[in-house]
């Protein structure tokens, strides 16, 4: 089974206008997340999912100078970019991420579509009941899945949000959650203000002095140091 991550990122966030290729130890926040997600152990391609919009060319050719595949399609039907996305790349299961979580950890991406694979379900994510902190969100799903939602998702609210039809359609689906030992999803680690990103740019420049690959363990133990 061939299975790729689809990150999606756009320069037109309303919170946060450009905020993927906002700057953190020298080196864009997309840039930090592509090279988080390529530890991966379980992903075989990485695509970046962009706009045909003029202001998404700066992440083309970010994702041309990493040498990482690129897909353009409509900014409003993200649901449809990701599907002619998955069908080009003839993707079997996909890696849904979010370019808004630069510090996005191979190990709980590993954890999730390992538990998809053993249990051969539609969809498994860590969002349904979340455990992890805001900013570690993923989800993975099958094309055959992805397909029925494009094809039957009528609202704007599912185009705009892939997984919302999979989600509203218990029935049709077979779903299963993946949980951590500790909840601490009241933590959030996602960058959608100016706040956020101060806190992002600030774990990257202290961890990555140190360790140029942090982990999970590696944050939350520099965030409790802080408190100390």
């Amino acid at each position: 089974m061939k299975v790729g991550a689809i990150i999606q990122a756009r320069m037109g966030s309303t919170r946060l206008p450009g905020k993927v290729l906002r700057l953190a130890a020298g080196r864009a926040l997309l840039m930090h997340q592509i090279e988080r997600v390529g530890h991966s152990k379980r992903i075989q391609e990485i695509i970046v999912a962009t706009t045909v919009e003029k202001r998404d060319d700066a992440i083309v050719e970010l994702s041309e100078k990493m040498m990482v595949p690129f897909f353009r399609g409509a900014e409003a039907d993200v649901l449809g970019r990701y599907y002619e996305c998955a069908s080009e790349f003839k993707l079997e299961a996909i890696v849904r991420l979010t370019g808004d979580d630069p510090l996005q950890e191979p190990e709980i991406i590993d954890k999730v579509v390992s538990a998809f694979m053993s249990n051969k379900c539609d969809y498994a994510s860590n969002t349904i009941k979340p455990t992890y902190p805001d900013g570690l969100d993923v989800e993975v799903f099958t094309i055959e899945a992805l397909e029925k939602a494009w094809s039957e998702s009528a609202s704007s609210h599912e185009r705009e949000h892939v997984t919302a039809y999979i989600l509203s359609n218990p029935q049709d689906f077979e779903c299963m959650n993946v949980a951590d030992s500790v909840d601490r999803s009241w933590m959030n680690w996602a960058v959608d203000t100016e706040k956020d990103y101060i806190f992002v740019k600030n774990i990257i420049e202290n961890l990555d002095e140190i360790k140029p690959y942090f982990n999970y363990r590696d944050i939350l133990d520099y965030l409790i140091s802080k408190l100390k």
